[in-house]
């Protein structure tokens, strides 16, 4: 963007197309694939952090339903929804895990707006600011390491409410507006009135 921006392009539009991760193999089987939900996963933060200042107004992934199901065919098969062949799945284009996910991110961000983001001192875990189109403050938070990590973050008030990837929700409460978290590397979404936003 600010490339664009230093050139006189600063009308111009940017779109981040052909996002995807396959959980197939490639046809030689060198590579260990992702889980699915590893694929909704990597989809969700992906948008979170292009979306910060609105760097991008278009988030597109690659494909939206699997082509094959062959398990030896990665590219063909990075969709979030399972392809029509018998092969795949009983259910022809049946849901994915990923695909909960990125339902769950559309409900929790659409018309939302960036206001700050931090590192934990980890530098390995992720905490994103945002508010939503109802005015309701958000938290997005995340690990990157496979064997997640403790955190805890000061939002200044004594009730959130915390949504797992596929939006399942449960209320918490703190007297002093301090939570912890024990982040994977699922996607976390935290909802309240912040009057603080940092790590404790």
């Amino acid at each position: 963007r600010k490339v664009y921006d230093e050139f006189g392009l600063k009308d111009t539009k940017l779109w981040v197309t052909e996002v995807a991760w396959s959980p197939h193999y490639t046809s030689d089987y060198t590579e260990k694939p992702i889980t699915e939900k590893q694929q909704g996963s990597y989809l969700v933060q992906s948008y979170v952090m292009v979306k910060k200042n609105n760097l991008v107004e278009k988030f597109m992934p690659y494909l939206f339903a699997r082509q094959t199901g062959v398990r030896v065919d990665r590219d063909r098969n990075m969709g979030i929804i399972k392809s029509r062949n018998s092969n795949d799945v009983n259910v022809p284009y049946a849901a994915t895990s990923a695909y909960l996910a990125v339902a769950n991110l559309n409900m929790m961000m659409t018309g939302a707006t960036y206001v700050s983001d931090f590192m934990f001192g980890s530098n390995t875990a992720t905490a994103y600011r945002y508010t939503r189109r109802n005015g309701e403050d958000m938290a997005i938070l995340w690990s990157t390491l496979e064997s997640g990590e403790k955190v805890s973050i000061n939002l200044g008030c004594k009730t959130i409410t915390v949504y797992d990837e596929y939006g399942n929700a449960t209320v918490r409460t703190s007297s002093n507006g301090i939570y912890n978290f024990d982040l994977t590397q699922s996607t976390v979404y935290v909802t309240g009135d912040f009057t603080r936003f940092n790590k404790n």
